[in-house]
């Protein structure tokens, strides 16, 4: 062979060596411009020319190795499809958003971005996708220490190709080439640049090669290789662990390590070591370490030194802890306390254990104590009672009585009547009266007790009891009585009955606020300066007190006016009277009233007219909108669109809020049927125009009347017609009709309370709650068409959160309490829309003279419901007060009549003694005038028929002309007369309730009297 030949076939055999090396490596060079190998690269490689035809054939042959080595049949899809099905049997597939993940899936399979495209690759990856089950989980711990391991594994790589090896590049040395050449140096020596999650620095070794670091990932796959050639990929994190497990070590040994129950406190090693959450919870060989370590703190039963104190002290303290309510579980708040560590800590191991332990043993010792009494959710403590001095026996069989007779009662009852138990028996040993002592030693022996003593001790227990401890003390009684451990007996506690009308509604008059010192000194400098003003004070005080005792309460079920603040309010009105006082009580009583209910009207009224114009100004500019069809679409395109900035200016200027309301509400009508949207309904634009215009409220009461309208048309209505509140809500819009008085309209009301029973008020036309309620009527039939079916006729709607719905009771107190505060004389009284009614009812009645049926009619009750009087109330203040003045006096009288009839003689009489003209003699004769009646000591009645006739017919005459005088001549008739009928009033009533002789002789003075009023001729005695 010539020595040509030997050359050329040398070449050959070097570039089929570095050929096959390279390909065995799978890191030939690639072409630049087609998937083949780089011909020039390895003729330059072996000192040939570029253009050189040697070894041709070689270069096809390994181009088409290349091919077949990256080829993707059936077969490599039948691979990727056993290892789906098996990696999703154990739970080892990752899923991301219900579909695998192809970047785990080409690391596995050395697959490219071109590979997981190939249409064989890519269906195979879809119908998995589509077939995932719905219940798939997979086993994120495993996959994340799957992939731990396959980083310390070379890179698979289908590709023969490698990736940006052009060494030499226009005669230069390319960035691949350096970079590589640097690895392979670092790899030598063992000298890697890493950052902080252990991968290859690739900020790094872009500033060695001299490129920018965005394009290191052009040579990504030569870092890559590099490092899995280094190993497995330690972070920053794991390499801290070696330190992590010294420091554990000697907080163990000097007692200091921190801890969260059992185990290490991660906030304490994230804070020595610096390490952050995210990368303490992304280090799983970090958290296993740790784990591994509480398990060693278990083992070891590790506790610290701070909790082995506390420990110790817990286990000191536990048998004397206190006991929580329900008497099985330990009170932790106070168990903490005494061990000195907080509440949490004891909700932590061990000293849970130990806690629930000790609550084991005290419970299955108090269920063998039959001093205890044990139910599911409560034990009771009786041995208290046995160191107050009852005997042990006897509280045993206490115990035993109450366990048998109330274990299916309800807890509450039980709860009830345990602590009802000890009071009574703890009063029986503690009461320092005799008769209780001599029941307790009797009852503690065992000896038999007469039952008047036990009457008596009875008796003390309850004293001072309410009506609730006094029923349980009864159903004490019969129960330990009927078991003999207490001396049977029928008596039993009176039960104080509660006082009538504790719980009723106050009128206006009766409400006070709370005044200052300084109020209440100024108060009693203005009174104790002026001695008429506090008598007269007095005096209508007193006045007003006999109203409230004349049962005059015409509220239903048994509601009735609280004295004691009336009379407080009444005082207090009076004593702060700027100017002449009223002469006449009645007035001044209803002027308390009168005051706060016009002062209430009129806030209410100046309410309603500020929404009733802005109800009418939303309906002007309504009017003057613009068509939203010009602009909504541009609005609604967004702000990014052209013509959105211009549009919102054009249509809703800032500078020109007039215009920009009135399109709002064209808008609002329009589009939304007059309903202003809420946040989660409403498109963007709504909400931006919203708050530029005011709030959602104030908007759409210029479509429909603001909900403050009707609470002030409510309480105008209230304050005029003193109907139930109840009844005011419920009214239908119709409610509103004629009546054949004239100036006068009827509004009519149901009451559901009494079966639908018409409530029929009539309103003058002129009165503003009927102006009110008519505007209501009309002007809310937005509401209307919005509300649901069952309320639709309803005249009350509002827009309350959100929705359009009838006024509730709840809603309206909170509305009327806003009136009353604006009201500055009566922003501190405690008003209520309930206290409206019998204000009003009161009122009529005062301004109707006293004549409660005023009241009666005005109110539509029954005569059983207003107690109905036709007298006038300062006159029959007077007689009730000289009947009271005049009991004693007669009743001197009659025993000194009824002491000479039992004697039989007649009574002594002065000489001097001249008769009064009216059944009686004057003692002394000194009376010029028929007054010696009146306040006088020396009038004596005779104890005769004929005398006590007189008196008869007297008082029958009086009473006959009762209504003429009070109606023509009060003065005299008060002065005079009434004390004179109020006299023999008392007479007839002291002689009918005295001894058998006196009502005998009254009778025959009747029937007397009787005979001489029907004699012909006889002429009634009159007064003068």
């Amino acid at each position: 062979m010539s020595e040509r030949s030997e050359k050329r076939a040398t070449l050959r055999n070097a570039v089929e060596e570095l050929l096959a090396a390279d390909f065995e490596a799978r890191q030939l060079v690639k072409s630049l411009n087609n998937p083949s190998v780089c011909r020039e690269w390895y003729l330059r490689k072996v000192g040939l020319s570029t253009r050189s035809p040697i070894a041709s054939d070689i270069f096809a042959r390994y181009n088409d190795l290349a091919r077949n080595a990256m080829a993707i049949d059936d077969t490599v899809v039948m691979q990727v499809d056993e290892y789906i099905e098996s990696a999703m049997a154990s739970g080892l597939l990752a899923v991301k958003t219900n579909s695998i993940v192809r970047k785990r899936i080409g690391r596995l399979f050395g697959f490219d971005r071109q590979d997981l495209a190939h249409p064989l690759i890519k269906s195979c990856l879809d119908r998995w996708d589509a077939n995932l089950p719905a219940d798939y989980q997979a086993d994120t711990r495993a996959i994340t220490r799957e992939d731990a391991d396959l980083a310390s594994w070379p890179l698979m790589r289908r590709s023969v190709f490698a990736k940006g090896k052009y060494p030499v590049r226009n005669g230069r040395e390319t960035a691949g080439a350096k970079l590589e050449k640097i690895l392979s140096e670092h790899l030598r020596k063992d000298t890697f640049m890493r950052d902080r999650f252990g991968k290859l620095a690739r900020d790094a070794y872009a500033g060695l090669i001299g490129v920018n670091p965005t394009n290191i990932t052009a040579h990504l796959d030569i870092l890559q290789n590099y490092e899995r050639l280094s190993g497995p990929v330690i972070s920053e994190t794991e390499r801290k662990i070696p330190d992590i497990v010294r420091w554990f070590w000697e907080s163990v040994k000097t007692k200091t390590l921190p801890l969260v129950g059992k185990r290490i406190h991660q906030d304490a090693i994230m804070t020595r070591f610096q390490i952050t959450r995210r990368e303490y919870k992304g280090c799983q060989p970090l958290l296993d370490k740790v784990e591994a370590l509480n398990g060693e703190l278990g083992k070891m039963g590790y506790l610290g030194d701070e909790n082995a104190k506390l420990f110790a002290t817990l286990v000191e303290r536990l048998p004397k802890a206190r006991l929580g309510k329900d008497g099985y579980q330990y009170d932790r708040r106070a168990l903490a306390r005494s061990v000195g560590c907080s509440s949490h800590k004891l909700d932590t191991e061990p000293f849970r254990t130990a806690v629930k332990a000790a609550e084991a043993e005290h419970r299955t010792m108090i269920e063998a104590n039959p001093l205890w009494v044990c139910f599911p959710e409560r034990a009771v403590d009786y041995t208290w009672l046995v160191k107050i001095g009852w005997a042990e026996a006897v509280v045993i069989r206490i115990c035993e009585v109450f366990k048998e007779r109330f274990h299916a009662s309800k807890a509450e009852n039980r709860r009830r009547m345990a602590h009802a138990i000890g009071l009574f028996f703890n009063k029986l040993a503690n009461i320092s009266v005799e008769a209780v002592r001599v029941a307790f030693a009797a009852l503690n022996a065992r000896r038999p007790l007469l039952g008047h003593q036990w009457k008596v001790a009875i008796d003390e227990l309850g004293r001072t009891e309410s009506a609730n401890v006094s029923n349980q003390f009864n159903i004490i009684i019969k129960m330990l009585g009927d078991d003999g451990v207490i001396p049977a007996t029928s008596y039993r506690l009176k039960v104080r009955e509660k006082r009538k009308g504790n719980g009723g509604r106050k009128s206006f008059a009766e409400v006070t606020a709370k005044a200052s010192k300084a109020d209440g000194a100024k108060k009693a400098a203005k009174s104790d300066g002026s001695p008429e003003l506090a008598s007269t004070v007095a005096q209508y005080v007193s006045f007003a007190q006999w109203v409230l005792l004349q049962k005059s309460d015409w509220e239903e079920e048994g509601d009735s006016f609280r004295g004691d603040d009336f009379l407080e309010v009444l005082q207090s009105e009076i004593e702060a009277w700027d100017g002449e006082l009223p002469k006449d009580p009645v007035q001044a009583i209803s002027m308390v009233i009168k005051k706060r209910l016009a002062l209430l009207s009129e806030a209410a009224k100046a309410l309603f007219d500020q929404w009733k114009r802005h109800y009418e100004e939303g309906q002007e500019l309504v009017q003057l909108g613009a068509d939203p069809d010009e602009y909504i679409t541009t609005l609604r395109a967004g702000r990014t669109k052209k013509g959105y900035r211009r549009a919102l200016e054009t249509y809703f200027p800032e500078n020109d809020r007039r215009r920009g309301l009135a399109n709002l509400l064209r808008l609002i009508r329009d589009l939304y049927d007059g309903i202003v949207p809420i946040a989660a309904e409403g498109d963007r634009v709504m909400r931006v125009l919203t708050r530029r215009y005011g709030s959602l409220a104030e908007i759409q009461a210029y479509l429909m009347p603001h909900r403050d309208a009707s609470a002030a048309a409510l309480t105008m209505y209230l304050g005029e017609s003193g109907c139930n509140v109840a009844v005011a809500i419920t009214l239908y819009r119709d409610c509103i009709e004629p009546v054949d008085i004239y100036g006068y309209k009827k509004i009519t009301g149901w009451k559901a309370r009494a079966k639908g029973k018409p409530i029929v008020i009539n309103l003058p036309e002129n009165s503003q709650a009927l102006d009110a309620l008519a505007w209501l009527a009309v002007n809310n039939e937005l509401a209307r068409s919005t509300a649901p079916n069952n309320v639709k006729n309803h005249l009350f709607l509002a827009r309350i959160q959100g929705t359009v719905s009838e006024i509730t009771d709840s809603w309206f107190l909170d509305r009327f309490k806003r009136i009353v505060r604006s009201v500055k004389a009566l922003r501190y009284l405690a008003l209520r829309p309930s206290m409206m009614r019998p204000s009003v009812l009161l009122c009529h009645a005062l301004d109707g003279d006293g004549d409660l049926r005023v009241g009666l009619a005005y109110g539509q009750h029954e005569p059983s419901q207003t107690g109905v009087y036709q007298v006038r109330l300062p006159t029959k203040y007077i007689y009730d007060k000289l009947y009271a003045q005049f009991q004693k006096r007669v009743q001197a009288i009659i025993l000194r009549m009824a002491g000479d009839l039992r004697r039989g003689v007649k009574p002594s009489i002065d000489s001097k003694a001249k008769p009064i003209g009216i059944g009686g003699v004057c003692t002394l004769g000194g009376c010029k005038e028929l007054r010696c009646w009146n306040n006088c000591s020396n009038l004596a009645v005779l104890p005769e028929v004929r005398a006590l006739a007189d008196w008869q017919i007297w008082n029958r005459s009086l009473k006959e002309v009762r209504v003429e005088w009070e109606t023509s001549r009060i003065e005299r008739w008060e002065a005079m007369w009434l004390p004179f009928l109020c006299f023999t009033d008392v007479l007839g009533m002291k002689m009918k309730a005295q001894s058998n002789s006196l009502r005998k002789m009254w009778n025959e003075a009747t029937a007397l009297a009787d005979q001489i009023m029907a004699t012909e001729g006889f002429v009634m005695p009159r007064p003068f």
